[in-house]
């Protein structure tokens, strides 16, 4: 969401270069052209070559381009209304996410076995790839927001339409021979409409409205193979898959308060969602296969406030979420849907505020039914979604923010998160390989109950400061931050992990007098820590892709 236009005239422009040849710029303009309609516009570029080198082509491996323009008009019919209509088209495209390097990958038994030539690299910032990657949504976006007041009562009307087109290309098996290369053309067209109306008076506030949303996706995938290095690839898997959604909310909230320290929140959503699979393919014959289901649900909430003092409040919360249940576009051919998700939550937390600091903490547990989990199988050589019947997340976290001097401030925030999968059986790998003696990772179903959830590690925490002392030529703006994580799970069993790490960033600037000008030097991953942001297993092998190593850049800032 961002502001509506204005009617004083205003805007800014910046530009800026950084590490692996990027460069970057937008620019933003607002004002009116009448008593009642005002407009504003902005736009946005970057080119980078991003952190990858390819070692067959010396060149970079999956450079990012990505363009994006909106603009918004504002018209005011009368003194009680308000129009707001939004056109954004967008350009991305970055595929770091398929920057593989694999171990033991399946196609290196034809290197070994039959002589054909492969290449292969296990360094942070390379690849070895035979194709260069491709992940490239081209949306356009319309939206219509009205804003009513109709006595006591606000009525907003939120409508969008969005056409997204995204081409994806991806080396699957991580290394220079054709093992599987897949091209996926993925089409989704998505409608909304919202009404929501709200009022407030001197103990009540309240909201309730009705959501809709229909929205049809498809993705059709085609896989090539050239496994002797012949020259001609074949196309040895086809499929297509098309889910659709129509889905309905309503929902109602009101916050009621007790004297002067009490206030009680209650609310609740019914969703009604039916989704439609229609899919083909994978191999020959290429079966058609159809199927639809419906999920009804309701989930209530309550939320229960103290404020002991003026600056401060405790609170004590329940809710329940619902995730509708799903087919899988990657999964073709007769699937099943799997079972909505559901979570019961329930939290207790503080917050406080002062002169010169402000502190929040909060514990919670969860408990999730039926936990979506999105895997790779072997059986089917694909992903597709699974349930995890049952599991469980319990933690706390705390924020502190302190201003020790007029120009600096400290703060500091730590997690503790226990994440476990209660009740599931998944795929899990066995420890062997999928051909023998070391091709590929063999897999299996595995009972994961009691392991980590993936991803979540169990501690987390972050220290930084800001220092924005004022000189005789503008002001000084320096600011840092440290971010830990403890161990992260990498898969359901815990066989892939990435080790506990820290990322230091770094922020020098100054800003003219009038605040019309800054410049910024930047510093990312200041001690160039090297770490995963995915690793996989399968019959494939084990791949990996890294995040970002050290960067810096510098950005201009102009404001009018």
């Amino acid at each position: 969401t961002t502001a509506d236009p204005s009617f004083t005239s205003s805007g800014w422009f910046t530009a800026g270069v950084g590490s692996f040849n990027e460069l970057f710029g937008s620019l933003y303009g607002t004002t009116g052209l009448s008593e009642k309609v005002a407009v504003d516009w902005s736009l946005y570029y970057r080119d980078s070559d991003s952190y990858h080198d390819d070692v067959n082509t010396g060149k970079p491996t999956a450079p990012i381009h990505q363009k994006v323009a909106r603009a918004k008009v504002l018209f005011l019919p009368s003194d009680s209304s308000k129009l707001v209509l939004t056109l954004e088209y967008s350009d991305l495209n970055d595929p770091g996410g398929l920057t593989e390097v694999t171990r033991d990958p399946i196609a290196q038994f034809y290197h070994d076995v039959f002589g054909v030539p492969i290449v292969t690299t296990l360094e942070s910032d390379k690849t070895s790839l035979n194709y260069q990657p491709r992940s490239n949504p081209v949306t356009s976006t319309a939206s219509l927001k009205g804003v009513f007041q109709i006595g006591d009562v606000t009525l907003k009307s939120l409508t969008q339409y969005r056409d997204q087109e995204a081409d994806i290309r991806a080396d699957l098996d991580g290394t220079s021979i054709l093992y599987w290369n897949a091209e996926y053309e993925e089409l989704e067209k998505t409608f909304t409409q919202e009404f929501n109306f709200s009022g407030s008076g001197e103990r009540l506030n309240w909201t309730a409205g009705v959501y809709y949303l229909d929205d049809t996706g498809s993705l059709t995938n085609n896989a090539w193979q050239d496994f002797f290095n012949s020259g001609t690839r074949t196309q040895w898997l086809y499929s297509e898959a098309e889910v659709s959604t129509e889905s309905v909310g309503v929902y109602a909230d009101g916050a009621l308060r007790f004297g002067d320290r009490f206030w009680l929140t209650l609310g609740g959503r019914y969703t009604s969602e039916e989704k439609r699979l229609k899919s083909q393919g994978l191999l020959p014959p290429f079966t058609a296969y159809d199927d639809a289901t419906r999920w009804e649900e309701f989930t209530p909430r309550a939320v229960l406030r103290f404020a002991p003092t003026e600056g401060s409040s405790l609170y004590a919360s329940f809710a329940q979420g619902f995730m509708s249940g799903n087919y899988t576009y990657t999964t073709v051919g007769p699937q099943e849907a799997v079972d909505p998700e559901r979570i019961t939550q329930y939290e207790l937390g503080y917050k406080a505020t002062g002169s010169g600091w402000s502190f929040d903490t909060a514990a919670y547990f969860s408990d999730y039914k039926d936990l979506q989990v999105f895997l790779f199988d072997d059986a089917c050589v694909c992903f597709h979604l699974d349930n995890a019947p049952k599991a469980e997340t319990y933690g706390w976290e705390g924020q502190l923010w302190k201003r020790l001097a007029p120009d600096f401030s400290l703060n500091l925030s730590l997690a503790y998160t226990h994440a476990r999968y209660k009740e599931y059986v998944g795929i899990g790998l066995t420890g062997g390989p999928y051909i023998a003696p070391n091709y590929g990772l063999a897999t299996a179903p595995t009972d994961f109950s009691g392991r980590q959830m993936v991803r979540t590690p169990e501690w987390t925490g972050s220290v930084g400061f800001s220092y924005n002392p004022e000189v005789s030529f503008g002001r000084i703006n320096l600011s840092g931050n440290y971010y830990y994580t403890s161990e992260i799970p990498l898969s359901p069993g815990g066989e892939l992990v990435q080790d506990a790490y820290g990322l230091a960033s770094l922020r020098l600037g100054w800003t003219s007098s009038s605040g019309s000008y800054s410049v910024s030097l930047i510093a990312q991953n200041l001690f160039d820590e090297t770490y995963l942001v995915f690793s996989g297993g399968g019959f494939l092998g084990n791949n990996h892709i890294y995040g970002p190593p050290a960067s810096y850049g510098l950005r201009f800032e102009f404001r009018y």
